[in-house]
C-alpha cells in the first residue's frame, strides 16, 4: 500500500514537473514569436527608412567592392538603375573621376576604420560632375565585412558658396578701392561692425580699434545729439544723402564730412551703411573767399 501510495505521489509530482515544463515552453515559444514580431517590425522599419531617405544609402561588400544594397536616392542621384548596381563592381561604373579621390577615400577608411563627412566629387551617368558630403562605417553582415556609406549631394550648396565667395570678394575690393569713407553700424547700438581704409584715415583710428565700438566712444561726432539728429532724419526719409556734419579725428582735428547713408539688413540685423567724403579743405575755401568777398565790398 505504501508503495502504491509512493507511486502515486511520484506520478502527481511527475506530471506537476511536466506540467510546469510545458508552461515555460509556451512561455518561451510565446516570447520567440513575440522576437520574431519585433524584429519583422525592426527590419520592416529599417528597410522604410533605407528606401526613402533623403541622403543616398549604399550597402557594399569589402571583399570585392560590389554592391549588395542602394536605396532610391542613390538611383536617382546617379542615374543608374538598382538592377545595374546590385552585384557589381563600384569600378564598373567610372564613377570616380580621380585616382587621388578613390586613394583617399580608400585610405582613410582603412586607416580610421571609418569616413566622418568628407567631401569627394563622383562622375553620374550622364558624365556630369557632382560634389558628395560622405560618412562611412564598417560593419558585418552574415559573417562578411562590409560597409554602409551615407551620401548628400552639396553640388548647388558649393556653387552658391562659391559664387557668394567671389561676391563678397569683389564687394570687399570695391569696399577698399573707393576713395570715400564707408562704415557699417549695427543699428540698435551704433557699433562699428566694418570700416574701410579710408574711415580709418579719416578718423585717425585703425580698424581694429574702431571694430566694436561706438563712435560715441570714440567721441567721433563733435555734436553727441547729431547722430540722434542723423537717425530721426534716416527714420523720415527712408536714406539720408549729402548732408554735412562735423566729427572729431583721433589727433584732435575738426573735419566736416558729407554724409550720406543707407539702411541695410545684414544677418538678419538692422544696420546703417554710412558713406562719407571730407570736404573741410572746400568748406574752409568756401569760407575764406565768403570772408574776401565780404571784406572786399566794405572796402569798396
Amino acid at each position: 500500500m505504501r508503495n502504491s501510495q509512493k507511486t502515486r505521489k511520484q506520478l502527481i509530482s511527475e506530471l506537476q514537473e511536466t506540467r510546469q515544463q510545458l508552461q515555460i515552453l509556451a512561455a518561451s515559444e510565446v516570447e520567440r514569436r513575440q522576437a520574431e514580431i519585433d524584429l519583422q517590425k525592426s527590419e520592416d522599419r529599417f528597410h522604410k527608412a533605407f528606401r526613402t531617405s533623403p541622403a543616398m544609402i549604399i550597402i557594399g561588400r569589402l571583399s570585392d567592392s560590389s554592391y549588395i544594397e542602394v536605396n532610391e536616392s542613390f538611383v536617382k542621384y546617379t542615374g543608374f538603375t538598382r538592377e545595374e548596381f546590385i552585384g557589381h563592381n563600384v569600378n564598373e561604373f567610372g564613377m570616380w573621376p580621380t585616382p587621388e579621390d578613390q586613394e583617399r577615400f580608400v585610405r582613410t577608411l582603412d586607416e580610421d576604420g571609418r569616413i566622418d563627412n568628407e567631401e569627394f566629387i563622383f562622375r553620374i551617368k550622364s558624365g556630369e560632375m557632382r560634389t558628395w558630403l560622405c560618412s562611412v562605417e564598417l560593419i558585418e553582415i552574415d559573417g562578411e565585412d562590409c560597409m554602409i556609406a551615407v551620401a548628400t549631394d552639396v553640388t548647388e550648396r558649393k556653387l552658391a558658396e562659391e559664387a557668394l565667395r567671389k561676391s563678397e570678394e569683389k564687394f570687399s575690393k570695391v569696399f577698399e578701392a573707393v576713395p570715400y569713407a564707408i562704415s557699417i553700424t549695427r543699428r540698435c547700438d551704433g557699433v562699428f561692425i566694418e570700416v574701410n581704409d579710408t574711415a580709418s584715415r579719416y578718423y585717425g583710428y585703425t580698424r581694429e580699434e574702431m571694430l566694436g565700438h561706438t563712435a560715441a566712444e570714440l567721441k567721433l561726432w563733435l555734436e553727441p545729439e547729431d547722430r540722434d539728429v542723423m537717425l530721426r532724419r534716416l527714420d523720415e526719409k527712408g536714406r539720408i544723402y549729402n548732408d554735412m556734419f562735423d566729427f572729431v579725428a583721433k589727433s584732435g582735428e575738426v573735419r566736416t564730412l558729407l554724409f550720406s547713408a543707407e539702411p541695410i539688413t545684414i544677418g538678419g540685423e538692422d544696420c546703417v551703411i554710412v558713406v562719407q567724403s571730407d570736404i573741410t579743405d572746400l568748406k574752409y575755401a568756401l569760407e575764406r573767399n565768403h570772408v574776401l568777398d565780404t571784406i572786399g565790398k566794405t572796402q569798396s
